[in-house]
Order: structure tokens, then C-alpha cells, then sequence
């Protein structure tokens, strides 16, 4: 699967021109992605799968892209 991340996440997880390429268990879900990845669930404000919303508890496969969005800050 493919992973793009956003905002703040990019100081962790990196930022790469045609996303971050991971491997995932099958059955896995965007909670488990997260913890594989070591990025707590509350640094991620909202997700997309292929496109749509996600949950943390949806499913992935392979060939998924996720996008992942830090909350926003600033004044």
C-alpha cells in the first residue's frame, strides 16, 4: 500500500514524491498501519482510503493509498 502523509506527519514519517510504499499484514487496519508506523492515533486529524473518508478500524490491501492529515494549528 501507499502511504502520503501530510502537515506535521511529514517530520516523522517523511515526505517522498509518489508516497511512502509499506507492507501491511493481511487483515490489518489504519490503527494497526499507525501502530506499525509508531505515530500515535491522535497526531492523525483524518485519513483517506483510495479516495474516501477512512476510519481507524477500516480495512487495508494491497495497492491501497492512504492519505494521513495532522490537525492544524496556528493563530
Amino acid at each position: 500500500m501507499t502511504l502520503h502523509a501530510h502537515g506535521e506527519l511529514t517530520t516523522r514519517l517523511g515526505r517522498a514524491r509518489g508516497g511512502i510504499e509499506v507492507a501491511v499484514v493481511p487483515g490489518a487496519t489504519i490503527r494497526d498501519l499507525l501502530a506499525q508506523l509508531e505515530v500515535p492515533a491522535g497526531e492523525v486529524w483524518v485519513c483517506s482510503r483510495n479516495g474516501a473518508l477512512a476510519k481507524l478500524d477500516d480495512p487495508l490491501a494491497d495497492g491501497d493509498v492512504v492519505e494521513m492529515f495532522s490537525p492544524v494549528a496556528g493563530g
